[in-house]
């Protein structure tokens, strides 16, 4: 998961919010990186590990037939 902090041109607050590793948000909107931050901590499970997120990130490649006949 990764926290996102977004702000509109002409406003002059932060929103806060997480994506999921195909950038899709699965959060509520957050007014403060510390709630967000708590939101987090309540909803961490082992899936969630942003160590194994990479890993199968570059794990599952697309494979390129292509390269792989020659």
């Amino acid at each position: 998961m990764k926290l996102i902090r977004y702000r509109d041109a002409g406003m002059h607050t932060y929103t806060y919010f997480w994506t999921d590793s195909n950038h899709r948000v699965i959060s509520p909107y957050f007014d403060t990186e510390q709630e967000a931050q708590e939101w987090y901590g309540d909803k961490i499970t082992e899936l969630d590990d942003p160590k194994r997120l990479e890993f199968e990130e570059k794990r599952n490649y697309e494979w390129d037939e292509w390269k792989a006949i020659k």
